[in-house]
């Protein structure tokens, strides 16, 4: 019986985790999520202009068309180059988490979840 916890598998289910926060990002709704979040963790309402709307936006259309390339194309240097970036990403939502976005706190916790499919990357290059 093969094993499910393959490299592919795992950079797809990656994947649809990515392009599910992604629609979340582009939805109405995002900015009313992030308000409700940053509330939790500091007692204080934060509003989203306009201007923040649209850079959430555009950031859940490059995490959703990521998304959708890594389901077609399922290939080993997708999860290296993968975890390239949330490296980078968790450093500076690590930054903005201490600078006062505290409820990044969250955010911080799915792209860590990411950093896995590493383990799987070096599993199969051996």
């Amino acid at each position: 019986m093969k094993s499910l916890l393959t490299l592919n598998n795992i950079i797809k289910l990656f994947a649809y985790m990515d392009i599910f926060l992604g629609i979340i990002l582009i939805s109405p709704l995002s900015g009313n999520i992030v308000k409700f979040m940053h509330s939790v963790f500091t007692q204080q309402e934060h509003l989203i202009d306009e201007y923040h709307m649209f850079l959430m936006a555009l950031l859940g259309i490059t995490i959703i068309l990521w998304g959708v390339i890594r389901i077609n194309h399922t290939e080993q240097w997708q999860a290296k180059y993968d975890c390239i970036a949330r490296c980078f990403v968790l450093i500076l939502m690590g930054y903005y988490c201490f600078h006062g976005l505290s409820f990044m706190f969250f955010f911080l916790a799915t792209e860590s979840l990411g950093l896995l499919q590493l383990l799987f990357y070096f599993k199969e290059a051996k």
